[in-house]
């Protein structure tokens, strides 16, 4: 249980397997022992993400993107706030955060496909 490294690998192994709660619970305990760590906040948002919980997987995005120095993880992270606000239906937001994407990293393709998506 406290073996970080463990843990978020076997999030991610749990994830790659579509056992997004079992995945989630990883997260939530790799969270609580590195909290600085702006992947572990981009992990768990993905599990939030495929588990409904878009509120709560927006949050974990966002504080991904204020941990983060990497760009391309920044963009990442932008897009999974426009997916989770994609599929909460609010299309507004969604198109915001890919256009936040693509300031971080003009070419992300993900956040042009979800812009092309929403019909620009």
């Amino acid at each position: 249980p406290g073996h970080t490294l463990a843990l978020i690998k076997r999030c991610v192994g749990r994830y790659q397997l579509k056992r997004y709660a079992e995945a989630l619970a990883d997260c939530e305990a790799y969270v609580t022992l590195k909290p600085a760590d702006a992947y572990g906040y981009y992990v768990r948002g993905l599990m939030r993400d495929k588990t409904g919980d878009y509120d709560a997987a927006i949050v974990d995005y966002r504080r991904s993107i204020e941990l983060e120095t990497n760009p391309e993880r920044i963009a990442n992270a932008w897009y999974g706030v426009g997916v989770a606000n994609e599929r909460a239906g609010r299309a507004a937001d969604a198109r915001d955060a890919y256009l936040r994407a693509l300031e971080v990293v003009p070419a992300h393709s993900p956040s042009q496909k979800g812009l092309k998506r929403l019909g620009r």
